[in-house]
């Protein structure tokens, strides 16, 4: 049986991208110097490094952290099967292309990282229109799964495209672990 709470494929990455700030114009590059504290959820099981100072929006188990037009979200889900690349190519990534906004998948492959085998998706998309200017940003976004039995969770990072944010995505991403 599987029982959704939220998904973390479709609603988690779209939902939160509403949290951008209009005419907030703090860096798109995460700095080198951006301090990270622990996040822990209960009613998830999970646990990872988080942006310190961030604006925080929390729907247990649902989680998103956000600056300007970056940001992280976690998804959950109820879930009975690992995923693997290829289910997540045919399911979740097609989910995203068709429900998103210019969402366009770039690659989709099974890694290892410290908590376990996970898979990854990298894509485009482009944001909502800011309020007043109605002005979209191209964003690079990307969406590691990991799963434990019972369990799915997604970490979707974004941010506009010419942002290199990819080793503190890495930071994070290597950081997961259940508890």
């Amino acid at each position: 049986m599987r029982r959704v709470l939220s998904s973390p494929f479709v609603v988690a990455p779209l939902a939160f991208v509403f949290l951008v700030v209009a005419g907030c114009r703090k860096s798109d590059k995460i700095p080198d110097s951006q301090a990270y504290e622990r996040y822990e959820s209960a009613a998830g099981g999970y646990a990872f490094d988080a942006p310190k100072g961030w604006s925080r929006n929390e729907t247990p188990p649902a989680v998103a952290f956000t600056e300007g037009r970056k940001g992280v979200s976690v998804g959950f889900q109820e879930r009975d099967a690992a995923p693997t690349a290829a289910s997540v190519r045919d399911n979740e990534a097609k989910a995203l292309e068709s429900s998103g906004r210019e969402v366009k998948v770039a690659s989709v492959e099974d890694v290892t990282l410290p908590a376990g085998p996970a898979v990854v998706i990298k894509y485009t998309s482009v944001s909502e229109p800011e309020p007043i200017s109605g002005k979209q940003v191209p964003l690079r976004n990307e969406t590691v799964v990991y799963y434990t039995p019972g369990k799915l969770v997604s970490i979707t990072f974004w941010s506009p495209r010419e942002a290199d944010n990819q080793k503190h995505w890495d930071r994070m991403a290597q950081s997961f672990g259940w508890i």
